[in-house]
């Protein structure tokens, strides 16, 4: 292990640094806007807004310069929580959203170019699920933090102290990291991107229902802030684990689909049962069996697309499409049922939606055991 971190120094501390931040302040955007009155299928449709934006970015944006798309990247998140505090709620919700759109295509893709830049096929699984346990491990402080934080002194000081830590975070990329310069052209993103855009698509709408769906739901059971933060933290470590041990047999193996077969089947099955939860503590429970399978499915979902294509610049723009526009499809329908209060049906759907996610990757990527 010691000697994967190693490898992948440069990309972790880009990426501990980012999520120290954004674990803790970007997990109470649906609590912020709770308190201020707004409806929950509207929170829903934050994420989706944000899904589309990154859309409209991706054909915009074909130039990357490393350290002044990353510096930019946290501008826009230290905008995003001033806008926070300093706009009108609904004015707010709209600029939030399409910063964080933005940040999907001029921060992430230079991002996970970095922190992927030495992996290969046969470390693809563990750097995946290094990749996502950084975030699973400040999952299980930052949201309990920070609800403590808010208690104590409110959102005003706490989105303005870290959209102030975001402007110092920018400073130091833009001293640290080195020049670079690399053109991926959107045309050329999409005609190459073969055999993984349906994958992807379906990956998209799987991670907001975990990152999205799954803690604007629970609102409807948690109404405090610290009670959300350690459900948050609850959920944070639960199941990387097992991912870690798995994803290292995976890459000797080279057995993705057997793995990803079995975890799918179970994820279904557990996300079919959400529909049972008739209070808080039944959620817990049945949310806390989901994620732990989901957070040991993740590192596969990441490492059979990256088994299939080069990994570089453009493979991870070209991913990032295909995610938000599945976000954007499955975070519309979520927030149609949301605003009818109709949730169910929902979590039918995604389980719908799980359950044939393997069957299209063991039909695109038939050379994958």
């Amino acid at each position: 292990m010691r000697a994967h971190l190693k490898r992948l120094k440069s990309g972790h501390l880009l990426l501990v640094s980012h999520l120290f931040l954004f674990v803790m302040a970007g997990a109470f955007v649906p609590t912020f806007f709770r308190s201020k009155g707004i409806d929950l299928s509207f929170i829903v449709l934050l994420s989706a807004l944000a899904a589309i934006w990154s859309v409209v970015m991706f054909f915009l944006v074909s130039k990357f310069e490393m350290r002044t798309s990353l510096a930019i990247g946290h501008l826009c998140h230290a905008c995003m929580f001033f806008s926070l505090v300093l706009l009108p709620t609904m004015i707010a919700l709209v600029a939030y959203a399409i910063l964080l759109g933005t940040t999907f295509i001029i921060f992430w893709i230079p991002l996970n170019t970095i922190f992927f830049r030495s992996s290969q096929r046969q470390t693809n699984a563990i750097d995946s699920a290094i990749y996502f346990l950084t975030g699973g491990l400040l999952a299980v402080i930052m949201p309990p933090l920070g609800g403590y934080i808010i208690t104590d002194f409110g959102y005003t000081w706490f989105f303005s102290i870290v959209a102030g830590l975001y402007l110092i975070m920018a400073l130091i990329v833009w001293i640290k990291v080195e020049k670079e310069k690399i053109i991926a052209l959107s045309r050329v993103c999409i005609t190459d991107y073969k055999k993984l855009k349906t994958i992807t698509f379906l990956d998209g709408s799987f991670h907001f229902f975990k990152a999205s769906i799954i803690p604007i739901y629970t609102l409807l059971f948690i109404t405090t802030e610290k009670n959300f933060g350690w459900f948050l933290g609850y959920l944070g470590l639960i199941g990387f684990i097992i991912a870690i041990f798995l994803s290292y047999k995976s890459d000797k193996k080279q057995k993705r689909i057997s793995y990803i077969m079995f975890l799918f089947i179970l994820m279904s099955l557990s996300t079919l049962s959400l529909v049972l939860a008739e209070n808080i503590s039944v959620w817990i429970i049945l949310v806390g069996i989901f994620t732990v399978i989901y957070n040991i499915s993740s590192p596969f979902r990441v490492a059979v697309t990256m088994d299939a294509k080069k990994v570089d610049l453009q493979f991870w723009k070209s991913r990032e499409l295909f995610l938000n526009l599945g976000r954007s499809v499955f975070l519309s329908v979520a927030f149609v049922f949301f605003y009818l209060k109709i949730y169910w049906p929902l979590f039918v759907f995604y389980a719908m939606l799980i359950f044939i996610f393997p069957l299209f990757v063991k039909y695109k990527l038939k050379e994958l055991n």
